[in-house]
């Protein structure tokens, strides 16, 4: 039989994310700011928009039913005044409320939520109860999968999320519930063993296997915020859950030549220029590979042995500060359109609007090269990672872009030198040339049929004639190979149809772009993974 894949781009205007006029975007975020207005103008200054702020129940609860929440809506009457979303971390259960030999699992978790002898449970319907209506997303734990934050196991976290999800819907049925953010490394199968928990209890599908929003924490490498959250839909797909959003929780990587850490350039840091470096990649592979949020570890300091902070204690911001301002100030409300590898180049284009078309490179290389880029329009804008700008001419249709590259470092564990991070990102804004827009319609999953049947339509938001439409296939995960319907098939029109003939028990995968009498043309779909899948 033949499995069948189909990728498109976008077709309608409304499809492109408007750029929020008071840069409103809540896909930015930073872990623990306190409440404090000095730091929580800086954060939103930033281009933060929500705050990752924990609830220890041992400090609220310290004895049985004497619940005191009154730190903690101040805190959040604070943060939300200055504009900033909160997520509230719910962890550490006070001694009286743990299991026998543990410090982290509460007891009664077999029982019912609203059981008397599951404390738990109660107080996480007394939390949401607490916070309804200004609160909408709890976490539930930080890290199970390492002994610091947990000492039960996958079965009895998966209880401890089942218990939260029942008592805060409870209390508020439009609450979310996240599934804490996963170290990973510590223990990979942790995640995929507490998916596997969750099937097997009652009611599982009927209540959304008891969360709405996967979690994961990525460190000091930025390509793993596209290749992870790649391989976490793909895991959350294998259970299906696959349509829950994933988050990215904690990010970063910690400098060295700061603090207490090391002073030198050492295996898993990386220099204040890295670091800037590193918040423009991070938001970029992760929202490429389909991150809903993303939250950097964090703001300041705050005394760490380990320096992460786009800040210093003292207020006086690194260039990492700069870096994530820049950031936002572009991607803030911009849409992913594709993606393409190019050698030792990646290049990532998003979109704010049909005519502005915003590329960000870098090169993975450890050596200065150049890019070339097919200009969209004859002149762009070139912003570095502190948000410096210049306007630069394209020659021959083209933009000349160079690119610095990164550090190695050696591993220490195995000798092998590797790169953290990339060379420092560029960003190319292109406004004025609207592109037409086509999709591919949806295929069925599977066919018996070894002929396939493709339609699309065609949308030119300039009022330009369409000239052609090239399409490209790929079999079984192979190269692109262009494909040109029969004669007459793909002729300008708002609408079209072709047939591709193919052969049985293979896969196959479309994508499609459109060309005007201008010259301007639609970008294919990213090379490396599908924009969208019927299987």
């Amino acid at each position: 039989m033949l499995a069948l894949l189909v990728a498109w781009t976008a077709l309608s205007p409304v499809g492109y994310a408007q750029a929020p006029p008071d840069g409103s975007d809540r896909r930015f975020g930073l872990v623990l700011v306190p409440p404090d207005k000095t730091w929580l103008d800086r954060a939103y200054q930033a281009g933060a928009r929500v705050n990752r702020f924990q609830l220890n129940w041992w400090d609220v609860e310290p004895s049985p039913g004497q619940r005191n929440f009154d730190l903690t809506a101040t805190a959040v009457e604070t943060m939300a005044s200055a504009g900033l979303e909160v997520t509230l971390l719910l962890t550490a259960p006070p001694t009286w409320a743990r299991r026998t030999g543990s410090s982290w699992v509460p007891a009664g978790l077999d029982r019912p939520w609203n059981d008397p002898a599951n404390p738990w449970g109660a107080f996480v319907n007394a939390t949401v109860s607490r916070f309804k209506g200004r609160v909408h997303y709890y976490e539930i734990y930080n890290e199970p999968d390492t002994d610091q934050f947990w000492d039960g196991s996958p079965e009895e976290y998966a209880l401890l999320l089942a218990t939260a999800y029942r008592a805060a819907r409870a209390a508020d049925p439009g609450t979310q519930i996240i599934m804490a953010g996963m170290a990973h490394w510590s223990h990979p199968q942790f995640a995929e063993q507490v998916l596997h928990a969750l099937r097997q209890l009652p009611d599982a599908a009927a209540n959304n296997y008891f969360f709405d929003v996967a979690a994961w924490h990525w460190y000091s490498r930025a390509d793993q915020l596209y290749g992870r959250v790649l391989w976490a839909r793909d895991l959350l797909i294998r259970y299906g859950m696959g349509t829950k959003p994933i988050w990215i929780n904690e990010t970063n990587i910690p400098v060295w030549g700061a603090g207490a850490g090391p002073q030198q350039p050492t295996w898993g840091f990386g220099s204040t220029a890295e670091q800037a470096a590193f918040m423009v990649q991070a938001f970029t592979n992760a929202f490429a590979a389909g991150a809903e949020r993303v939250f950097v570890f964090r703001l300041r300091d705050n005394g760490m042995d380990e320096t992460f902070g786009l800040m210093r204690d003292d207020g006086t911001p690194r260039p990492a500060y700069q870096a994530y301002t820049t950031a936002a100030r572009w991607l803030a409300g911009a849409r992913f359109v594709a993606r393409e590898v190019r050698g030792d180049v990646v290049l990532t284009i998003f979109r704010r609007s049909p005519d502005e078309k915003i590329t960000i490179a870098w090169t993975t290389g450890d050596q200065r090269s150049n890019v070339l880029i097919d200009a969209a329009a004859d002149e762009a804008t070139l912003v570095n990672l502190l948000g410096d700008a210049r306007t630069i001419q394209a020659t021959d249709g083209r933009y000349n872009l160079g690119l610095d590259g990164g550090s190695i470092y050696t591993r220490p564990a195995d000798g092998r030198r590797e790169q953290l991070v990339a060379g420092p990102p560029v960003i190319l804004v292109e406004q004025g040339r609207t592109p037409p827009l086509v999709r591919l319609d949806p295929l069925p999953a599977l066919s018996t049929a070894a002929e396939i049947p493709l339609t699309w339509q065609v949308e030119s938001p300039s009022g330009a004639a369409i000239e052609r439409i090239e399409f490209q296939v790929r079999t079984d995960g192979g190269p692109w190979l262009d494909w040109q319907p029969a004669s007459g098939a793909a002729a300008p029109a708002a609408a079209g149809s072709a047939t591709f003939r193919g052969e049985v028990s293979h896969r196959y995968e479309f994508h499609a772009r459109a060309v005007d009498q201008r010259g301007h043309a639609s970008e294919w779909p990213p090379g490396d993974q599908p924009m969208a899948a019927t299987a």
